[in-house]
C-alpha cells in the first residue's frame, strides 16, 4: 500500500510506471494508496484540496490501486462541526464521483478530527451518494469516552480497505490490540478486501513485522 508522502515532488506517468513495473517484478501487489488531504478547510481552500485528490487518483489508477486511503479534515476554529460536515461531503461526493470514473474506491478513515467517532464518520459516508466510497477502517485509530471495538463494529460493514494496528487506545493510552477480536469483527461484517499491516509499534521494524505478519496471516486464513 503506498502512501503519497514519499513519492518524489515532480513525479510524472514515466516514474509511475517504472514503479508499477519494479514492484511487478519483485512479486508485490500494489492493493492500495494513500493521500493526505482536508476536506474541511474553507470553500475558498477546498478547490485545490479536490485537485490534489483528483491527481492523485490519476497516478494510482496508472499503478492500478484498486482502492484509495483519504481523510475528512478537522473543524476549523469558530466553525460548527455541521457546517464543516455538510462541506465535507460535497467534496467527497465530487472526489467519489472522480474516482469512480476510474474504477477505484475512495476508503475515508477514522482518522480523528471530523471522524474521531464512528455516527461522524458514518454520517458523511451515508451523506455521499456514490458505489465507490467507503471507510478506510483503521483498526488504532479511535480513542477517547467510547469502546473501540464497538466503533470499529460500527464502521466495519461500509469498509472498503482495512490497516490493522497492533495498539489500540484505551484510557488515553496505547495497549497492545486483541487482533484476533478485530479480525472477528471483519469477519461478521463479511469484509473481502485487502489487509494491510500499519506498523507503528515500538519494537524495531525489521524483528517485529514478520513476527506481526505472521500472526495476521493465520487470522486471515
Amino acid at each position: 500500500e503506498v502512501t503519497s508522502y514519499y513519492f518524489p515532488e515532480n513525479f510524472d506517468d514515466s516514474y509511475l510506471r517504472s514503479l508499477k513495473r519494479y514492484c511487478h517484478q519483485a512479486g508485490v501487489t500494489i492493493c492500495g494508496g494513500a493521500i493526505r488531504n482536508d476536506f474541511c478547510v474553507s470553500q475558498e481552500m477546498q478547490r485545490a484540496q479536490i485537485e490534489s485528490v483528483k491527481r492523485w487518483i490519476d497516478a494510482y489508477e496508472v499503478l492500478g490501486a484498486p482502492v484509495i486511503r483519504i481523510f475528512a479534515g478537522t473543524v476549523p476554529k469558530e466553525e460548527t462541526i455541521d457546517s464543516a460536515k455538510q462541506r465535507c461531503i460535497e467534496a467527497c461526493q465530487i472526489a467519489a464521483d472522480y474516482a469512480g470514473s476510474k474504477g477505484i474506491w475512495l476508503g475515508l478513515e477514522n482518522h480523528g478530527g471530523i471522524t474521531a467517532q464512528a455516527d461522524d464518520l458514518l454520517e458523511i459516508v451515508n451523506g455521499v451518494n456514490s458505489d465507490w466510497f467507503g471507510v478506510n477502517f483503521d483498526s488504532g485509530n479511535f480513542r477517547g469516552p467510547l469502546d473501540p471495538i464497538l466503533e470499529l463494529k460500527k464502521i466495519a460493514p461500509f469498509a472498503v480497505n482495512a490497516q490493522i494496528k497492533v495498539e489500540m487506545w484505551q484510557d488515553d493510552q496505547k495497549i497492545p490490540a486483541d487482533l484476533e477480536l478485530i479480525f472477528s469483527v471483519l469477519k461478521e461484517a463479511h469484509y473481502g478486501g485487502w489487509v494491510t499491516l500499519e506498523y507503528e509499534g515500538q519494537e524495531p521494524e525489521l524483528t517485529a513485522i514478520p513476527i506481526h505478519l505472521q500472526t495476521l496471516r493465520a487470522l486471515i486464513s
